[in-house]
C-alpha cells in the first residue's frame, strides 16, 4: 500500500512541477545550447554505480588564453 501511495504522490508532483522543469530546459538551452541535460555515472550507496542527470549549468567558454572561464 505505501508503494502506491508513494507512486502517486510521486507523480503528482511531477504534473505540478513540469511547468517549472519546461521552463528551466527552455532557458537553459536558449543560454548554453545544447544538450540541456548533463550525465554522468558515479558510484553510489555500496559502490553500485548510477547515472546521475541534472540540467547543465557550465559553459565551455573560454579566454583569450584557452582557459575556462567561471
Amino acid at each position: 500500500m505505501r508503494s502506491i501511495i508513494e507512486r502517486a504522490t510521486a507523480a503528482a508532483l511531477l504534473v505540478v512541477c513540469a511547468p517549472i522543469l519546461a521552463v528551466l530546459a527552455a532557458l537553459v538551452r536558449w543560454r548554453l545550447g545544447g544538450p540541456v541535460l548533463f550525465a554522468q555515472e558515479r558510484l553510489g550507496q555500496g559502490e553500485m554505480p548510477f547515472r546521475l542527470r541534472k540540467f547543465r549549468t557550465m559553459t565551455d567558454a573560454r579566454d583569450a588564453r584557452g582557459q575556462l572561464l567561471p
